[in-house]
């Protein structure tokens, strides 16, 4: 699923962004290691591509699961928050739209500068926010990790093009009372 050079690189990141206090950037990259049963970086690097598939898996999957946990946006474009949940059920933060035909909410998914979000909505949800930035990441956290994730424009159209094409659903003369007779809660910015 990862490659082993993508597994290094994010032992790396996880390295330098760590919280081992006094320890050098070696120190830290044996450290790492060590979480994932490794003796040391070197041992990591030279044992991973000997790996069979199976453990290969396991290592890479936990490994690239802490890295998107904790790496930051590094694209210089819109992200968008989407939930997933088994089944795969995807969610998305939302902006309205317009209504449609039997007077419902149609919303779209709303862009959102991820380096400048990323940090109040790690603060704000308890659970993990991941920053998913290739199809690898994308396919794990969808089948493996679920949660809440931010994704750049290109790969979140790519992956759910029908959340981003629902313009066609708006109807410009809806009655209002369709509306009104809908009673959907107005106060969620959460869409399916």
């Amino acid at each position: 699923m990862f490659a082993h050079q993508e597994c290094i690189d994010s032992l790396k990141y996880l390295a330098k962004t760590s919280n081992h206090e006094g320890l050098t950037h070696c120190q830290r990259l044996d450290a790492c290691s060590r979480e994932f049963g490794f003796n040391n970086f070197r041992h990591f690097r030279k044992t991973l591509p000997n790996l069979p598939t199976d453990k290969f898996g396991k290592v890479s999957l936990k490994l690239m699961r802490l890295y998107c946990q904790s790496a930051k946006p590094s694209l210089d474009t819109s992200y968008y928050e989407l939930y997933a949940e088994s089944g795969p059920k995807i969610a998305f933060y939302s902006s309205w739209i317009g209504w449609d035909k039997v007077g419902r909410e149609v919303r779209e998914p709303r862009p959102l500068n991820g380096q400048k979000s990323i940090d109040g909505l790690r603060n704000l949800f308890e659970n993990p926010i991941y920053v998913v930035e290739n199809n690898s990441q994308l396919l794990s956290w969808l089948h493996n990790w679920h949660g809440t994730a931010l994704i750049p424009k290109d790969l979140a159209k790519e992956y759910f093009p029908e959340k981003f094409s629902r313009k066609r659903l708006v109807c410009d003369d809806v009655d209002i009372e369709l509306v009104r007779a809908c009673n959907e809660n107005y106060n969620n910015n959460i869409a399916t």
